[in-house]
């Protein structure tokens, strides 16, 4: 949890600098984190020190994670493929 919290902190930093650098605001940025292998567990770790948005890559591990970690802005990255389209939508 720690490793996840001194990261998150980092980039944080990070994203004010640049926002300060280019004249606009930090929560005018939306930190998109990718779970992609990442297990439910470290995703609610996460969304507990304030990531509220994630990214997956695959539809089944997208869904299962949205189901078990409401209250998480859920993107779909990459490629789609048509027979997962009816799953998603």
């Amino acid at each position: 949890m720690e490793k996840i919290k001194n990261n998150w902190e980092s980039i944080k930093n990070k994203i004010e600098q640049a926002a300060f650098k280019s004249g606009r605001k930090a929560s005018e940025v939306t930190l998109l984190a990718v779970s992609k292998t990442v297990d439910i567990e470290t995703v609610r770790r996460a969304h507990s020190l304030g990531i509220n948005d994630f990214g997956e890559n695959r539809v089944n591990e997208l869904l299962s994670k949205r189901e078990s970690l409401p209250g998480i802005n859920w993107h779909l990255i990459g490629n789609l493929q048509t027979n997962k389209v009816k799953d998603i939508v």
